[in-house]
């Protein structure tokens, strides 16, 4: 899939939620957003990162890359902007908050370069075997929030055999390789299906992304072709107007 801008896509409604859509994978869709003060948000299981304002829920004022799981209501107190995640199947469970600085970030279990670190939202994550392979996440995925350093490069491609995986840029700049991708910016998705090989990749800023998938995540790692470690090479080495070129 190319990479595509959140602004761009369509308001739909997903089950009485109207948001712009951004994705559907085996669990449900993914909406973002945009609430006015006094706004209810009340369906069991829909999972929400706020990206600005407030809501309240049980009693506690909740704001921008706070997380909640959603069992019970939750009030909009300020004019607020939020990726959604809308569940097709049974709820996780009763509602939960994780907190912006209520987790400690962590370094990717399945050979990531160094220079990336995330924060899970969900607290059932984890890293265990199945079927032989290492995986991370939880049968129904995860979500991260994660963290890419300035000059961060990955110089291999990736696969993930079991899982389709939904990146959304929050700030900074990616440079994808491959498949025509180029450059994501901030409010930029990038959709990788099952089996898609991809990458490399380089942030020249760095950058912050939610990270999605709908399954364990295993990770087969592959050699890059010449043409696109040229590229990343230049992309880091290059001047500001690479910031500037279409992809995203």
């Amino acid at each position: 899939m190319d990479i595509f801008r959140v602004g761009d896509r369509p308001v739909t409604d997903v089950d009485g939620l109207l948001g712009r859509a951004i994705d559907r994978d085996r669990n449900g869709a993914s909406l973002l957003l945009e609430l006015d003060p006094g706004a209810r948000l009340d369906r069991p299981g829909l999972e929400v990162f706020l990206l600005e304002g407030a809501v309240e829920l049980d009693g506690r004022r909740l704001g921008p890359r706070d997380f909640l799981l959603l069992g019970g209501r939750a009030t909009v107190l300020a004019p607020t902007r939020a990726i959604a995640w809308v569940p097709d199947r049974e709820p996780l469970g009763i509602h939960r908050v994780q907190a912006a600085s209520g987790a400690d970030w962590r370094q990717p279990a399945l050979g990531s370069t160094a220079g990336m670190l995330f924060r899970p939202l969900r607290s059932e994550e984890h890293v265990d075997e199945v079927d032989g392979k290492r995986v991370t996440g939880s049968p129904r995925g995860f979500r991260r929030l994660t963290c890419l350093a300035p000059g961060w490069s990955e110089r291999r491609c990736e696969v993930h055999a079991e899982c389709r995986e939904e990146n959304i840029l929050l700030a900074g700049d990616l440079l994808v390789c491959g498949h025509g991708r180029g450059v994501m910016r901030p409010g930029s998705v990038l959709v990788n299906e099952i089996g898609l090989r991809h990458g490399p990749m380089a942030t020249r800023v760095g950058a912050v992304l939610l990270i999605s998938c709908d399954s364990w995540m295993s990770v087969g790692w592959h050699p890059a072709p010449e043409a696109d470690l040229a590229q990343i090479d230049r992309y880091l080495g290059g001047g500001p107007g690479w910031l500037d070129r279409a992809g995203a």
